[in-house]
């Protein structure tokens, strides 16, 4: 059996130039789950882009992120990322979104934390990010015990007060994956976070029955 269509859309004119179809199997549901659970936040970056979107396997939360660096002047700029899971004690890498680069920094919750909310950096681009995470309690999250990474990637000009970090979440609610923009350059040009809603929660325990 088929579970639907899989297309490909030419991202600038919007024509479809490619089909296939979608199989009953584990690894479709999954990519499937992945392409429909979770909440996005709003997408910081080149909105023009093509998008990307990854939902964390069934029942863990986002933990981390490697970030791909590449020199641009004097800075280290963000144009690579890969989402780092987490379910119990194991731990699980997502998609790498961009090329991969020599310069990765890996960024990740310290056990019985989890991601709840990333600081971005945006000229254009993600250029810098910096990563607040929460202690997990009963698989939701507590602001009130939190700690923050150190800034990769360009850091934020405290002299200047335009330059000011965009903020994803961050209110506690649990993340579970990332969406994002990737580019022709195969760079990755944007960020975003997939919150757990209580439609999704619900959703995840009926399928795990």
């Amino acid at each position: 059996p088929f579970l639907g269509l899989s297309c490909k859309v030419e991202p600038r004119t919007k024509q479809v130039t490619g089909v296939g179809l979608i199989l009953n199997s584990p690894e479709a549901v999954a990519a499937k789950r992945s392409h429909t659970f979770g909440t996005p936040t709003e997408t910081f970056g080149i909105s023009f882009d093509p998008s990307f979107r990854e939902a964390a396997p069934e029942g863990a939360l986002l933990v981390g992120l490697e970030v791909g660096l590449v020199k641009d002047g004097n800075f280290d700029v963000v144009r690579a990322l890969r989402a780092v899971y987490r379910k119990g004690e194991t731990e699980t890498p997502g998609q790498q979104f961009g090329t991969a680069v020599p310069n990765t920094v890996k960024v990740v919750a310290k056990p019985g934390y989890a991601v709840g909310g990333v600081s971005v950096k945006v000229r254009l681009a993600v250029d810098g990010l910096k990563v607040t995470f929460m202690k997990v309690v009963d698989g939701k999250l507590d602001p009130r015990d939190s700690y923050e990474s150190e800034w990769v990637g360009v850091p934020v000009d405290v002299n200047n007060k335009r330059d000011v970090p965009k903020k994803l979440a961050g209110d506690g609610t649990p993340i579970v994956g990332i969406v994002g923009k990737s580019n022709a350059f195969k760079m990755t040009s944007g960020l975003g976070l997939l919150m757990l809603t209580a439609a999704d929660a619900a959703s995840q325990g009926k399928g795990s029955k």
